[in-house]
């Protein structure tokens, strides 16, 4: 495993490196048409071209018809996100991709697995930076890249997937409180979603791999998020238009996501929720406000590949609450509260 000065420039590593073992003519990308810029930023740095595909009309994860057309001769790699600790769907992935050439990336920044667990894919990607479940602040690794940089020494690639997380730095958005009083101040960027310009490659801090090899043994014993306080209610919520963001083959609400990932059934209920849960201090959030290829700074060359209906949907319905472990059964109380109100009044 090979350390990164981000996730992002994890993933660019990656992709860089797949493409050394393949033709120039392999030179394309496909990532979910909703998700994090910083995914296209890493195929940009890796002097590729992102070709998005669908999202599932229902759920996470890609739309089966949207990928296969999206995939063609040009396809290096294919990245399934595991967005918020959903699951990343890569076991049906590695099915549908039939040419042995093509890659397949697990990145999974937003979530670091309680128990082992098998991985489907050739590469998989972390991130130890702000609001990810092992908190840093900063830092990345990857599995099946080889770089000239500090490598974890003392903790396997199997002993990270056998380890628990220690919430020892988590982020202060995991906090309800925190996050809706610092999301209100000015120039901290909390809770907004801007495309970065690509970066070389850069070595990570050189206290990486110390903090790892301190932070990784404690992930068992230190409980960092849970589903758990916001159980009582989501029943009633979906029977109010409110749905739990889960994947096509799951059907049971994660019980470890990185925040509560939910979809209301229209943009006007979102939005009055979002602004009630935040004026009562209890962190919600919009998540990413645009389908990847419209959000803000995106090279525009990129936004004329197509329509993605699904991914704009969710874009304009998705919001998350927080699920770290310290949130109060009062707090989920008073959210329910606000939610019924709401939601009852536009019904």
């Amino acid at each position: 495993m090979s350390l990164f000065q981000s996730g992002t420039q994890a993933l660019q590593a990656v992709l860089a490196h797949c493409a050394t073992n393949q033709s120039a003519l392999r030179n394309e990308v496909i990532l979910p048409a909703y998700g994090c810029p910083d995914l296209v930023t890493a195929c940009l740095g890796a002097g590729l071209t992102p070709r998005f595909a669908d999202i599932l009309a229902n759920g996470w994860g890609y739309c089966q018809s949207s990928l296969q057309s999206t995939l063609g001769p040009a396809t290096l790699a294919v990245v399934a996100v595991d967005l918020l600790g959903l699951g990343d769907e890569s076991p049906r992935l590695r099915s549908l991709i039939h040419d042995p050439d093509i890659a397949l990336v697990q990145d999974s920044a937003q979530h670091l697995p309680r128990h082992p667990a098998p991985w489907s894919s050739d590469y998989q990607v972390f991130s130890f930076g702000r609001g990810k479940p092992l908190n840093l602040l900063g830092g990345g690794a990857a599995t099946g890249v080889e770089q000239a940089q500090p490598e974890i020494n003392a903790v396997s690639r199997r002993n990270l997937m056998q380890s628990r997380a220690g919430a020892l730095l988590f982020n202060v958005a995991t906090n309800p409180w925190l996050y809706g009083l610092a999301s209100r101040l000015p120039g901290l960027g909390i809770g907004s979603t801007r495309y970065r310009l690509p970066q070389q490659l850069r070595a990570p801090s050189p206290g990486l791999a110390q903090q790892l090899a301190v932070a990784l043994p404690n992930w068992r014993r230190y409980a960092s998020y849970s589903v758990m306080a916001w159980q009582p209610y989501l029943t009633a919520w979906e029977a109010l238009g409110i749905q739990v963001l889960r994947t096509s083959y799951c059907d049971t609400t994660p019980t470890e996501p990185l925040r509560l990932g939910l979809s209301a059934a229209s943009t006007q209920l979102r939005d009055q929720l979002v602004a009630a849960l935040c004026r009562a201090g209890l962190g919600a959030s919009r998540l990413y406000g645009s389908a990847l290829p419209q959000i803000d700074g995106v090279p525009s060359q990129l936004r004329s590949q197509g329509t993605y209906p699904a991914a704009e949907a969710l874009a304009t319905r998705l919001f998350t609450l927080p699920t770290h472990t310290g949130l109060t059964a009062r707090e989920a109380e008073k959210a329910d509260r606000i939610v019924r109100h709401i939601a009852g009044s536009i019904r």
